[in-house]
């Protein structure tokens, strides 16, 4: 019976996820300029809104980029938010066709005032905007503009209007990060050694900081184990180890969008195969232990050279310590940062651009052979 329900829910989700289309947008003018209005305004009023499906039902053709058949033609001038005029999407599947001036105020009569429509029937805040997109996803309005304005509209009087530069900002991607070829030099997978055997898919769930391209926090979920057999504490240490690892993770592929800062994929499923051989143990300790280039005075002074104040916090006074645990491989490369002391975020960040920077180690020694092994950096900041 379960099986039976799961199914018939992923059928319908299947179902929804078919009839799910980006919508094309109304278009307001501000100031003469023409932007892309990601609502339909007109809904808002149950009454306009079949009375206008009602007019233009046996002219209307089908598009499934605009499921109501119309757009709306709108303008914001002396604080108000007028409609122009209406198109409705032409049988001839030329565009769209103008509803016709005597229809349109017969429709909008109760609204009419000095020869304009007052759309007073609208309250909420509206998005439109103008530009290259910058995000995009297929669904209704559900996209960016470069440009974006939000604008609070009450009983059709605009009271407040907040104008934003949106943009993408480079940086890891989940699909990079868990590539089968990249997964280890970010998740440290030797640590589990219970994972061999197994075949494992998680839902990961990233929380972004205000500050820059990191994640504030992180939720973890098994989905699915093959063979399910994972002792509790290994699952328990699994999710803690890709925690750690992913708030370690700089920068993060993201959108600075209306003034906000979003993970480019905040939610993502992931497979760790624990049938595939791993880069081999990472030790603690050795016979000879990982050596930065020339020491460990070199080393701070690499550190000293390249560690930056951070911006955001150039009125901050005090002391800041991050410490970042890393693997030095066999061959000396740097892998799998993680925080293992943590700060304020904009410190973290300065402190994982440093780490970026550093150069390949000479690797741990073991019983004459170079291995992988554990190593810890402090960081300080200090006024």
């Amino acid at each position: 019976m379960r099986r039976r329900l799961l199914l018939v829910l992923w059928l319908t989700a299947l179902t929804l996820q078919g009839f799910a289309t980006a919508q094309e947008a109304d278009v307001v003018y501000v100031d003469g300029i023409a932007y892309a209005l990601l609502a339909r305004p007109i809904a808002q009023n149950e009454t306009l809104f079949q009375s206008l499906q009602g007019l233009i039902d046996k002219e209307k053709g089908p598009r499934t980029s605009n499921w109501d058949g119309f757009k709306g033609y709108w303008t914001i001038a002396n604080g108000q938010l007028l409609l122009d005029s209406v198109g409705y999407v032409s049988k001839k599947g030329d565009g769209y066709a103008m509803l016709d001036k005597r229809s349109f105020n017969h429709i909008f009569k109760a609204y009419l005032k000095h020869g304009h429509v007052v759309a007073k029937w609208v309250s909420g805040t509206l998005r439109y905007g103008r530009g290259d997109l910058v995000r995009y996803v297929h669904d209704g309005f559900d996209r960016n503009y470069v440009q974006e304005t939000m604008a609070d509209v009450l009983n059709g009087n605009v009271t407040k209007q907040r104008t934003f530069r949106n943009e993408k900002l480079a940086g890891l991607s989940p699909m990079q990060l868990f590539h089968p070829d990249s997964i280890e030099n970010h998740i440290p997978l030797a640590d589990i050694p219970e994972l061999e055997g197994h075949s494992i898919v998680l839902q990961a769930r990233l929380f972004p900081s205000s500050w820059g391209q990191m994640a504030d926090s992180c939720r973890v979920e098994i989905m699915r184990m093959w063979p399910d057999s994972l002792s509790l504490s290994a699952q328990k240490r699994l999710k803690e180890i890709v925690v750690s690892s992913l708030v370690s993770v700089y920068p993060w592929e993201q959108y600075h969008i209306d003034g906000e800062c979003r993970m480019a994929v905040p939610s993502f499923f992931f497979k760790l195969n624990g049938w595939r051989e791993t880069r081999g143990r990472i030790y603690e300790v050795c016979d000879t232990m990982p050596e930065f280039p020339g020491g460990q005075q070199a080393m701070f002074k690499f550190l000293i050279d390249r560690l930056r104040w951070p911006a955001v916090a150039m009125e901050s006074c005090g002391q800041w310590k991050v410490v970042i645990q890393f693997v030095v491989e066999a061959d000396g490369t740097l892998s799998c940062p993680q925080l293992v002391r943590r700060t304020d975020v904009p410190f973290e960040i300065e402190a994982l651009k440093v780490w970026r920077q550093l150069p390949r180690f000479k690797p741990a020694i073991k019983d004459g052979r170079p291995v992988r092994c554990r190593f810890a950096v402090p960081i300080k900041f200090r006024t």
